[in-house]
């Protein structure tokens, strides 16, 4: 029966990957379907396809010394397009995650390239938008997408991680040095502006459970969110948290620059921030001030004449 179970399991897993709708095998005696599907999705998930494919149904007629297996598999991508996904896939993993680095640099360069990579969209003649493919080999997709991804690009990089979802949203959490937090991509790369951020990005359960309804299934818990402080922008810009990095910022970006934006990420009233920026700058300049509320801090433009 030992040999018999693992022949089953080469077959299996060749059919799978050549991406065969209906399998038959021989497998070991009194197999359960809980069993076979227990497999089928071990499969699944060993080779980056829980996105990509699932288990429609199974049907088994035992014997006394086996069991004949009748599979129906579905799949969202075509062979050809997994083939080119993995190959993208394992390509980014070589030439971009490098030994030494943290937990942290893993999860915000992940963060960042499908951030800036991706757009959000509802459809695609050329691809299935639920998947991770469609953002990888495609142009873009919806939450699904951009979680599934984060999922995929983080295990290869040996990294912990989970995929979070409701009825309404999907996204993940990441263990970082020891401690989980959770990480939206979709919604740290907005539809309406270009220019992807931070916002949700590494975050606690306390947080992320202002914007959305819970999840169907919770996971390990993010007590915390991780030090913001300690979180850069491509630029080198660190995000802001309080009063003294506010005038830090608007020190530098006045050196330097006319027109500019600044995000406060945290709670601060309108009048202390046309405070700060009216004694950073001085009463000699004339300058205009702008400010976008947002539900996790401020958008800040300015403008000196």
């Amino acid at each position: 029966e030992k040999k018999m179970y693992q022949v089953a399991q080469v077959k299996l897993n060749e059919n799978i990957l050549n991406f065969k709708e209906n399998i038959e095998y021989e497998d070991e005696a009194s197999l359960s379907h809980e069993k076979i599907r227990s497999e089928v999705n071990e499969i699944l998930s060993k080779n980056c396809m829980e996105n990509l494919a699932y288990l429609s149904s199974v049907l088994t007629t035992s014997y006394e010394n086996k069991t004949e297996v009748k599979l129906s598999m579905k799949y969202e991508v075509t062979k050809q397009q997994y083939i080119r996904g993995m190959k993208k896939l394992n390509d980014w993993i070589k030439e971009n995650i490098k030994d030494g680095m943290t937990d942290y640099e893993k999860v915000k360069l992940i963060h960042d390239y499908i951030a800036n990579k991706a757009e959000y969209i509802t459809s695609s003649k050329e691809y299935n938008v639920y998947t991770w493919l469609s953002i990888l080999i495609g142009k873009g997709g919806v939450c699904d997408a951009y979680s599934n991804l984060f999922y995929e690009m983080c295990r290869k990089a040996n990294l912990e991680v989970r995929i979070l979802s409701n009825k309404d949203h999907s996204w993940n959490k990441v263990k970082v040095d020891g401690v989980w937090y959770n990480v939206d991509v979709t919604w740290d790369d907005p539809i309406e502006n270009s220019e992807f951020n931070y916002i949700y990005f590494l975050r606690s359960d306390s947080f992320i459970a202002k914007s959305r309804k819970k999840p169907s299934e919770n996971f390990e818990k993010a007590y915390k969110d991780y030090p913001r402080s300690k979180i850069k922008y491509t630029n080198g810009e660190g995000l802001i948290e309080n009063i003294e990095d506010l005038k830090k910022a608007l020190k530098e970006k006045i050196s330097k620059q006319r027109e500019f934006k600044i995000f406060y990420d945290g709670v601060i009233d309108g009048e202390t921030i046309f405070d700060v920026i009216r004694k950073t700058i001085g009463d000699n300049k004339v300058y205009n001030v702008n400010i976008v509320d947002d539900k996790f801090g401020k958008m800040i433009y300015i403008n000196i004449k």
